[in-house]
């Protein structure tokens, strides 16, 4: 838990010595190439785990105390480091759910997908999306499932808007 933390507190100036390392072995395009990739990353990511803390955590805890309480059972009873690590790895999951529009940009700019394939088979990423809501929420009750689900959801339908803007653009400079 400790080293956990201490990363945590540390990476901001790990990336900052990265970054001083590789920065002069880059060109100028892979400079604003990654310039312009880690603001998106760093805000998704912290919006995830802001909607992970103010409103998933904050509801699943209530959810799971109200039900152990109504069956008389003391099944939620997390003590010290189990109760940090459940909201340390929730969180994770959480804030690395929300990178989901990063990944689709990103696999469409090295061409590996077109917006076409995010189009077509919206079903099937519709269906994983809430498995992946399914295995990593808690309870039973398909409530928090939601919870999650539908912001990544909305976030697939961002990534493959992006992804088709990105192409229209691309084809109308290739045309000009």
């Amino acid at each position: 838990m400790a080293l956990f933390l201490a990363f945590v507190t540390a990476s901001p100036f790990i990336a900052y010595e990265i970054g001083q390392f590789v920065g002069p072995a880059l060109k100028p395009s892979e400079k604003r190439l990654i310039f312009r990739v880690t603001l998106p990353v760093l805000a998704l990511f912290l919006s995830g785990v802001t909607l992970c803390f103010v409103v998933v955590l904050p509801f699943t805890f209530n959810l799971l105390y109200s039900v152990q309480t109504s069956l008389g059972a003391n099944f939620l009873i997390l003590y010290g480091n189990d109760f940090i690590d459940f909201v340390i790895w929730f969180t994770l999951a959480f804030g690395l759910a929300f990178e989901l529009p990063i990944l689709m940009y990103g696999l469409s700019y090295l061409g590996i997908v077109r917006s076409d394939f995010w189009k077509k088979y919206w079903r099937f990423a519709t269906i994983g999306i809430f498995l992946f809501g399914a295995i990593i929420t808690p309870d039973g009750s398909g409530v928090t499932m939601m919870l999650v689900s539908i912001p990544m959801l909305a976030l697939y339908v961002i990534g493959y808007a992006a992804t088709a803007l990105r192409e229209r653009r691309l084809a109308r400079t290739k045309s000009s």
